[in-house]
């Protein structure tokens, strides 16, 4: 599909998992035939962060952010064609300060002081379910089982 007037956008996503973001360089893209404009974090207003059960989900990951996962937005290109707002995304030099991404579920859970989404923890949401008497149907059951189990 086509129209007049019409523009494409491309991204400039996170290169790793658990990073810091030193800088956003957009001066490359910026100067690249059919460039219309390079958005960050610092050109929107307001909450860079939404979501249904918390606001935990980033739009664009600022200067001074730490991204989450790979594939963070960090910039976006609008430009008259596809491939030149492809092309100038790639022209964005990002500095990073790499960190260690949490692979371990147990220590993600742990890291209240270093939570992936910047939030008060790891734990999305706790919640609780109980219908009868555990107790009750432990003691009147013929067999039990304990275990834990890693999924």
């Amino acid at each position: 599909m086509t129209a007049e007037g019409m523009l494409h956008g491309a991204l400039k996503l996170a290169d790793h998992a658990r990073a810091d973001i030193v800088e956003i360089n957009t001066s490359a893209a910026e100067t690249v035939e059919g460039v219309v404009a390079v958005f960050t974090a610092a050109d929107v207003p307001g909450e860079l962060r939404v979501g249904i059960i918390h606001t935990d989900w980033p739009v664009f990951i600022p200067e001074g952010g730490r991204t989450s996962y790979l594939g963070d937005v960090l910039a976006i290109v609008v430009a008259d064609r596809v491939d030149t707002a492809r092309r100038a995304a790639d022209l964005i030099d990002v500095r990073y300060d790499v960190l260690a991404p949490f692979t371990d579920p147990d220590e993600a859970l742990d890291a209240s002081d270093d939570a992936v989404w910047g939030l008060d923890g790891n734990v999305l949401s706790r919640s609780t379910y109980s219908r009868g008497d555990v107790d009750q149907a432990l003691r009147d059951s013929a067999h039990t089982v304990q275990e834990t189990f890693h999924t």
